[in-house]
């Protein structure tokens, strides 16, 4: 698989609400965003969540998180460093 570093991957099926916060994950690696997939849909028993992800560049969503309002929902993004599970993060950047 050829890694390009300046690309990012999402979906919406992941988004994760804690103590008030919303968390949309942004991964670095699809193995990565398809695991976190995986799991989702063995807990909500969907068959076509990894029909959800999206690519994007890293430098466009960096530039609209800098030039969106704060409620505009751009930040509530929150990158996820490769081989990290989602919880995981969230566990250690909410604590």
């Amino acid at each position: 698989m050829i890694k390009i570093p300046d690309l990012h991957v999402q979906s919406d099926l992941l988004v994760v609400k804690k103590q008030k916060k919303r968390y949309c994950p942004v991964y670095f690696q699809k193995e990565d965003i398809e695991r976190e997939l995986r799991k989702a849909s063995k807990s909500s028993k969907g068959s076509a969540l990894s029909k959800q992800i999206m690519v994007g560049s890293l430098e466009d969503v960096l530039k609209k998180m800098e030039i969106n309002d704060r409620n505009s929902g751009w930040d509530d993004l929150i990158f996820i460093p490769p081989g990290k599970s989602l919880n995981q993060h969230i566990n250690e950047v909410s604590a």
